[in-house]
């Protein structure tokens, strides 16, 4: 009889403990679909988010970017990109262009171009619209463009196709092959020298003109 009560005990326990497991497993696999169905509600509520903020950035940034000039080229995107409302990595994002999307291009400014698209207007990362040769061209044209308004259209010609020539500013020089390597300077009683020094060239300037150069 003892036996019996034992084997029936058992069996007893068994079964409690099988129906606990059961259970068990049941409301963790409850608890999985609901935990899936808020992860995917919040991931709507971030994307609403994100897409709310990038509209108020973006109507905001139509009174603050100003697009007056005639643009100087137009190009294409290479990927997807984002366009932000100022020229610096910290701005705000305000639209993302699709990739293969032509825009019109306007001005540089340290690393990135003031464009358009539709209603669009904004700054795009240099690396991200146009081919190499196609932007390396645009740029000239707008350096020329700058470089007319400061100097008049002969001279800003000049400094674009990266000449020198006797008279010229030490500004001028600067623009049109870059800032030297060293810089030796010497005052006297005929006034102030320069000598600039390049890789494989040396430029001589006296008060402030150039004088003479060495190749």
């Amino acid at each position: 009889m003892a036996n019996i009560t034992r084997i029936l005990l058992f069996i007893t326990l068994n079964v409690l403990c099988f129906f606990n497991s059961y259970s068990q497993n049941k409301e963790i696999q409850e608890l999985e679909k609901e935990k899936k169905i808020i992860s995917n509600e919040i991931k709507v509520l971030k994307d609403s988010l994100k897409n709310t903020e990038k509209r108020i950035n973006f109507l905001k940034s139509k009174d603050n970017i100003e697009i007056g000039e005639v643009a100087i080229g137009k190009v294409g995107t290479l990927k997807e990109t984002r366009i932000m409302d100022k020229p610096d990595w910290s701005g705000k994002v305000i639209a993302i262009i699709p990739k293969y999307k032509m825009i019109e291009v306007y001005s540089y400014h340290d690393g990135y171009w003031l464009i358009k698209r539709d209603s669009i207007k904004g700054y795009a990362d240099r690396e991200s619209i146009g081919t190499g040769g196609s932007m390396r061209e645009i740029k000239k044209e707008y350096d020329l463009i700058e470089l007319s308004k400061q100097y008049g259209e002969e001279t800003g010609r000049k400094i674009s196709n990266r000449r020198i020539w006797i008279g010229m500013t030490p500004d001028m020089a600067r623009k049109s092959i870059g800032k030297p390597n060293d810089i030796n300077r010497s005052t006297g009683s005929y006034g102030a020298h320069e000598q600039w020094v390049y890789d494989n060239r040396y430029l001589y300037f006296e008060n402030g003109k150039l004088t003479s150069w060495q190749d």
